[in-house]
């Protein structure tokens, strides 16, 4: 499969896990509401503003390219 047949994908639930750090934890460090972060883990949230992927980033203290993967 070429990498343009595939979809980029949050690695967010994965790294959460690795970190051993809840939703709750996630979201208060993120700035974001608990219920968007509960979205962004699910993958149910696919439109993220650059400022909000920086928030991610800085919240769970990963690069760009950790946070995404091909899928």
């Amino acid at each position: 499969m070429e990498k343009h047949d595939k979809t980029l994908q949050f690695r967010v639930k994965e790294i959460l896990q690795e970190k051993e750090m809840t939703i709750a934890d996630f979201a208060e460090k993120a700035g974001l509401h608990y219920n968007t972060a509960l979205s962004i883990v699910n993958g149910k949230y696919k439109r993220i503003g650059l400022d909000t992927l920086s928030q991610l980033c800085r919240a769970l203290k990963v690069d760009v390219s950790e946070l995404v993967a091909w899928e």
